[in-house]
C-alpha cells in the first residue's frame, strides 16, 4: 500500500478551519453531528439517522443546530410539502433540504468527493470533527484522527469515537474531501 506525505500543519490547519464551519452540533433526543454539503447541487444537512429521525422531525416542526463554540442556537423550520427530507434507517442516515429562507452562508459547505473509488482511500488517514463526550455539553468541537479501515455500505474507520460523534464528518487527508 501506499501510504500518503505528512501533512504539514499549515495545511492541517486551514483544513480544520474550513470543516469547523461546516460542522454543526444537532439538539435531539439523541444529540449528535452533522454537516452541510452539496450533493448534486442540493445543499443538506446531513447527520445520522439515530440523531435526527423522521418522527421526531415531524414532531418537533423543526431541526436546531449550532457551529462550534456559539451559543446562538439556529433552527431550520420542518413544514410538510416545502422541505425534501431523504432518511434512510438501514445506512443510518438523515438528509435535509437547506433552502434559502434558511439563510446558510456558502462558506458551511463542505465539499464531497463525487469520483470517491474505495479501494484507493483504504489506509488513507482521516480526520473527524464533531462533538463527542463533553464536546456535547459544553459545544466544543473535537477532532479525530484515523484511518478508513474498509467501505462498503457504510465506511468502516479506526478513530477515536464516543456519544455524540454521530453524524460527524470524515474528512480523506488523501483530497482533502
Amino acid at each position: 500500500d501506499n501510504y500518503p506525505s505528512p501533512v504539514t500543519i499549515e495545511k492541517t490547519e486551514k483544513i480544520l478551519k474550513q470543516m469547523r464551519e461546516c460542522v454543526c452540533k444537532i439538539y435531539s433526543e439523541n444529540p449528535g453531528t452533522g454537516f452541510f454539503t452539496k450533493i448534486e447541487n442540493i445543499s443538506v444537512l446531513i447527520t445520522n439517522y439515530h440523531v435526527l429521525k423522521k418522527g421526531e422531525i415531524k414532531k418537533k416542526g423543526e431541526i436546531n443546530y449550532s457551529f462550534g463554540s456559539e451559543k446562538k442556537i439556529r433552527s431550520i423550520t420542518y413544514e410538510p410539502n416545502t422541505r425534501k427530507i431523504y432518511y434512510n434507517e438501514d445506512l443510518d442516515y438523515t438528509a435535509i433540504e437547506i433552502l434559502n429562507q434558511d439563510n446558510i452562508e456558502e462558506k458551511h459547505f463542505l465539499e464531497i468527493d463525487k469520483n470517491i473509488e474505495r479501494n484507493n482511500f483504504i489506509h488513507y488517514p482521516i480526520y473527524l470533527l464533531g462533538y463527542p463526550g463533553e464536546g456535547i455539553l459544553n459545544n466544543e468541537i473535537h477532532v479525530s484522527y484515523g484511518i478508513i479501515q474498509k467501505i462498503e455500505k457504510r465506511i468502516i474507520h479506526l478513530s477515536s469515537t464516543d456519544k455524540g460523534s454521530s453524524g460527524s464528518t470524515i474528512l480523506s487527508l488523501k483530497n482533502c474531501k
